[in-house]
């Protein structure tokens, strides 16, 4: 628009110059444009084609793959190998045929409704069909790397088409072979970690050992649901652990999970369970005995890719982790949740899921020796858990507490919070801290927070 306008105006302004004012106008209205992924590729690629003019065809896609592809890892973390198939149908019609139909259909919103929806009509039937394309074969989850190879790598692929043609193969091949180690790096870490997701209202925990060698998924999350009369619309269901859990996961180049635990079939720890299973390989689903044979949650296996066994489990068997909860078969209430203990980089954890304090009583009973490092405590904070005798005896040394900011139940309670104060237990929270992390290689680690960075050696 810029160049027309220049043409109208008598002044001839070069594309770059254009492109200069376009960014300029860009950040005025929003100053964060730069941070954006949507902004990068688009004002990215755009300045690819500016200066990869005089480029044959295959060097100017392999140009334009390599300029977006450290945004794209950087901000969802993989990359399909269709790519440059898809740039080499989609830019020739970009100039001819997409833009065109987006001026139009704007423009014409307020005075033709209907040629406008016509244009927004066909631009999504083509964004059907990119997605089609990209559920081919040919996806590759990278994971994010760290930014400063974004950086490296943009600056690379900038001053690899500063060289003749000659010599770029060679350098091609250096910068393809840093891509690789960064996949590496990203696939095998030498460092395990212990997580607590903040997914609000639930429970979501990742444990990750070193090397990847088995990653386990204790709850989804998901959001507690409530009865609408039948003439309230039906919508499509959205899931929020594509935006917290999934999302994490993918960027550390996770696609499988070896053991998810299901502590009970309460919505808030289990109601994601399609959006995990939707987007990762599944080796097992573990619940509490009792649980497989409830039909009032199964309903959430149906319709995935996969349908994984799903194993009950109860105390004495040790599938990876140590089961402490429940002792029979039961129905999968708060009083049946799943407690699970495992020791990672030098320290015991104890995940408690929603179990109440008549089940921490039978857990004492049953194991008068029970200690732990990290107490992950059950129900949220809620004052039916956490018992002071509890408390006492196991000896945490850091309590975890995982509930939504602003919680209508008012998690955690205050009758929770002064038994820690007195048994002097230093308490981390979801709600205050956002994800919560303990990284560690061999027998030591260190605590970090989303929100208030590393809190505890």
């Amino acid at each position: 628009m810029v160049e027309l306008a220049s043409k109208k105006l008598g002044s001839q302004v070069d594309t770059l110059t254009a492109w200069s004012w376009a960014l300029f106008v860009g950040l005025l209205i929003n100053p964060g444009l730069v941070f954006e992924l949507g902004s990068q590729l688009s004002y990215g690629l755009s300045l690819g084609l500016i200066f990869l003019t005089q480029e044959t065809h295959w060097w100017r896609q392999i140009g334009l793959t390599l300029l977006g592809l450290p945004s794209l890892l950087n901000g969802v973390y993989q990359w399909h190998g269709l790519t440059l198939l898809a740039n080499w149908l989609i830019v020739p019609l970009f100039p001819v045929v997409i833009l065109p139909i987006t001026i139009v259909g704007t423009l014409s919103f307020l005075w033709l409704p209907g040629l406008s929806h016509a244009c927004a009509f066909l631009l999504e039937q083509l964004d059907h069909g990119l997605r089609l394309v990209g559920s081919w074969p040919g996806n590759i989850l990278f994971g994010k790397p760290w930014w400063g190879f974004c950086w490296l790598w943009w600056g690379s692929a900038w001053w690899l088409f500063s060289k003749p043609v000659a010599q770029r193969r060679r350098w091609l091949l250096g910068l393809l072979a840093s891509y690789g180690l960064a996949f590496g790096v990203i696939h095998l870490p030498l460092h395990g970690e212990v997580t607590y997701f903040d997914v609000g209202q639930g429970d979501s925990i990742l444990i990750r050992e070193p090397f990847n060698r088995r990653v386990t998924l204790i709850d989804t999350g998901g959001h507690l649901s409530f009865a609408q009369p039948k003439w309230v619309p039906k919508t499509v269901p959205t899931y929020a652990a594509t935006q917290t859990n999934i999302n994490y996961l993918k960027s550390r180049g996770i696609s499988h999970i070896d053991d998810l635990y299901l502590s009970h079939h309460d919505a808030d720890h289990i109601g994601d369970l399609p959006a995990i299973l939707q987007a990762f390989r599944v080796e097992r689903i573990l619940v509490p005995a009792g649980m497989e044979t409830e039909t009032g949650w199964q309903h959430l296996l149906r319709g995935v890719r996969q349908s994984p066994p799903v194993v009950p489990i109860t105390v004495g068997l040790q599938p990876r982790l140590q089961v402490r909860h429940p002792f029979t078969a039961a129905p999968a209430e708060n009083g049946q949740s799943t407690v699970l203990q495992g020791s990672f980089g030098g320290l015991n954890f104890l995940f408690m899921g929603d179990l109440d304090q008549a089940g921490e009583r039978a857990m004492l009973s049953a194991d008068v020796h029970l200690r732990t490092d990290v107490l992950k405590l059950g129900h949220h904070g809620s004052k039916t858990a956490t018992a002071p005798d509890f408390v006492a005896q196991i000896q945490p040394r850091l309590a975890i507490i995982s509930a939504g900011r602003q919680s209508r139940y008012g998690h955690p309670h205050e009758e929770t919070l002064t038994t820690l104060r007195q048994a002097q237990v230093p308490a981390i929270s979801t709600q205050t801290s956002g994800m919560i992390r303990y990284v560690y290689a061999g027998d030591h680690g260190y605590w970090q927070t989303k929100l208030k960075g590393v809190v505890k050696q």
